[in-house]
């Protein structure tokens, strides 16, 4: 049997300072290095055949320390662009404040958290139509490569464990075809 684990990167330097960061990176806080040596502890024994991440430092070191923890260091850090979350454009790096008030501005009206996780295409096309830069990207753009990426993936699994870390974990799932996505 095959079996993903999927996890987010630990806390980054701009998780802390409430910003936004979609291709923006940042380093691991002490908090993100301690989050991810803990997971490492908790797969400890977990047979890790392959580790996929994007390219994003976050995830790298994310990676590594698990790997670490784990006592796997040995084993190869495949890095993927396809892996990256959205290319949020003139609001990367935003306060957290600013981006859910200009995006929910855009939206027409007051939308919870919760809700605004529910309408992701919404939210992409007005990323991309209120863009400065011309590099926020379309549900659409975002939504195939992931999807395309976790079926090539697990076309291309043959052993019983993998790590891999990647932002849209519920949509890699969906369109992957996966019944079971737990978050522990």
């Amino acid at each position: 049997m095959v079996r993903f684990y999927i996890v987010r990167h630990g806390q980054t330097l701009l998780n802390s300072l409430d910003r936004a960061q979609g291709w923006a990176d940042s380093p691991l806080t002490e908090a993100g290095r301690q989050m991810a040596a803990d997971i490492g502890h908790k797969l400890k024994g977990i047979g890790f055949d392959a580790v996929y991440a994007s390219d994003m430092l976050r995830a790298v070191q994310t990676a590594e320390l698990i790997l670490e923890a784990n006592g796997k260091e040995g084993v190869p850090i495949k890095k993927d662009v396809r892996l990256r979350e959205w290319c949020l454009g003139s609001m990367e790096a935003e306060n957290n404040a600013v981006f859910m008030r200009n995006v929910t501005g855009w939206l027409g009206g007051g939308t919870s958290f919760a809700e605004l996780n529910q309408r992701l295409p919404d939210i992409a096309a007005a990323l991309y139509e209120h863009d400065a830069t011309g590099m926020a990207e379309t549900f659409q753009a975002i939504k195939y490569p992931a999807a395309s990426n976790g079926v090539s993936i697990l076309q291309r699994c043959r052993a019983a464990g993998y790590l891999t870390l990647a932002a849209f974990v519920k949509c890699a799932c969906k369109h992957a075809h996966l019944t079971h996505c737990s978050r522990e």
